[in-house]
């Protein structure tokens, strides 16, 4: 960002400035709004938990059985055919 504001600062137009540190003049304009960089909003952001999403006894279950002897060395690709024919 530092390299865009100091190109801007020498009479460069915005539109080079961004291409040649290779981002977008898009990007550029939504990530720097009201003459400072505006902080990453992904960690604080809500996000609904999804409906499949395995209960905690179903966890433990799954680790339960493929930590049985038996399965010890085998993939969960070769345990779940196992389990579905026994």
């Amino acid at each position: 960002m530092t390299l865009i504001l100091e190109a801007k600062q020498c009479g460069c137009r915005l539109e080079p400035a961004c291409h040649e540190v290779q981002i977008d003049l898009r990007t550029y304009r939504r990530w720097y709004q009201q003459g400072e960089v505006q902080a990453d909003k992904r960690p604080i952001c809500l996000r609904p938990e999804p409906a499949n999403k395995l209960s905690q006894e179903e966890r433990d279950a799954i680790i339960e059985v493929c930590n049985r002897s038996e399965f010890a060395s085998l993939p969960p690709t070769q345990i779940v055919p196992t389990c579905l024919i026994e």
